[in-house]
């Protein structure tokens, strides 16, 4: 079973080709991928390896939150490429998979930076490999974050955010433990995929929508315009 992984909502992209449990090639996007990046990679892999396209059984996609342009970018892809192989498609909820990537067990917070200081976020909790969402996908700032772990549980949360240089000027020292390592997101991904292939979670190409928790910014400042008269 070949697999071709595609992540395009975060801030550096990734591809990559599996075969089963196995990653054979990846290659990383430059930040904020686009088409122009993102076909050239996956062409990259397939010449690396010199397996055909035609080939794949699987083509697994993260659907956001994140960027909102990259995002959408991915999902086409995806589902062109799986209209024209007749393969099947997996859409992965990005912090899901920042989550999944933890190698600890417990209460847990998953952090995208958004824009006008504010976070994609959602809490789950994770034993093991085993892991539940307990929230719904949010956009907060760190403040009102704050407040949402609290009304969650008394107990330590842990903070993971992608990319982990970007977090957030508040003191969280009392709530939250941050996971400070660098890590990678396509053993997770190809994790996260094996395990939905496994529940048979697969979508229709013509039903599989992005996961959006906040409009575009050119959206809120036409808003902004339109409340205040101008």
């Amino acid at each position: 079973m070949l697999i071709l992984g595609i992540e395009t909502a975060l801030p550096t992209g990734i591809v990559f080709l599996s075969k089963k449990e196995e990653i054979l090639a990846s290659c990383s996007i430059p930040s904020f991928s686009s088409s122009k990046h993102l076909l050239p990679a996956i062409d990259e892999i397939f010449k690396r390896t010199g397996i055909s396209l035609r080939k794949l059984s699987v083509i697994s996609v993260s659907k956001g939150p994140g960027s909102f342009t990259g995002i959408r970018i991915g999902i086409s892809l995806a589902k062109s490429l799986s209209f024209c192989l007749n393969t099947h498609l997996i859409g992965i909820p990005t912090l899901d998979l920042i989550a999944s990537s933890l190698p600890l067990s417990g209460f847990v917070c998953s952090l995208i930076p958004a824009y006008r200081n504010s976070f994609f976020s959602a809490f789950f909790y994770k034993e093991g490999e085993n892991i539940k969402r307990l929230t719904d996908y949010l956009f907060l700032t760190p403040e009102k974050l704050l407040v949402e772990a609290e009304k969650l549980t008394e107990k330590k949360i842990i903070l993971v955010i992608y990319p982990e240089s970007h977090l957030p000027q508040v003191n969280f020292k009392e709530k939250f433990s941050i996971f400070k390592e660098k890590f990678t997101l396509d053993k997770p991904l190809l994790k996260l995929t094996l395990d939905y292939i496994r529940k048979k979670k697969i979508d229709d190409p013509l039903n599989l929508t992005p996961i959006y928790v906040s409009p575009p910014i050119i959206h809120r400042q036409e808003g902004n315009k339109n409340a205040s008269g101008k």
